[in-house]
């Protein structure tokens, strides 16, 4: 095109890692227990963040729809990074109570500590760690549902 001229202006983003470390990353979680580690955060360049995002959660997998839900969310850090940088940040989030972790042929349940770092006008990086949750009991909210769950599948089939 005659008298137009593309300016490219090429800028690289800021790459920034992140990496969940739980204390206890092989103990079982019990309903409403404390999940406690530290999210390390490494950047390359300078960036601003405005929202470090660390949340406990529970999300299925494998056959038929794919669901989940968040327990217990935190933000620990919003600020500027500084390039060639890596910080560290506590965490102490509770783990849900249901539905407890599983992992069948046709389904799976697990449940994460996930950390999303909000950069503004940058995809979001973000990474989870799972942690394993056994109920000690079903929460009173779902008792119903379990029981008649659980009579349908005692009736001889005919």
């Amino acid at each position: 095109m005659r008298g137009s001229r593309k300016f490219w202006r090429e800028e690289r983003m800021a790459k920034c890692d992140l990496l969940v470390e739980l204390d206890e990353p092989n103990r079982v979680y019990r309903s409403g227990e404390k999940v406690e580690g530290t999210v390390q955060v490494t950047v390359d360049a300078d960036v601003k963040c405005s929202g470090l995002v660390l949340s406990t959660g529970w999300k299925t997998h494998g056959r038929g729809n794919v669901t989940g839900d968040k327990v217990d969310e935190v933000t620990v850090f919003s600020g500027d990074w500084v390039g060639g940088t890596k910080c560290e940040y506590r965490f102490s989030l509770t783990a849900g109570d249901w539905p407890q972790t599983y992992h069948g042929n046709f389904l799976s349940i697990d449940h994460y500590v996930e950390a999303q770092a909000k950069i503004p006008w940058a995809f979001d990086p973000k990474t989870a760690t799972p942690f394993i949750v056994q109920a000690t009991q079903v929460p009173s909210r779902y008792a119903a549902e379990v029981r008649v769950v659980h009579e349908k599948s005692r009736k001889p089939k005919v």
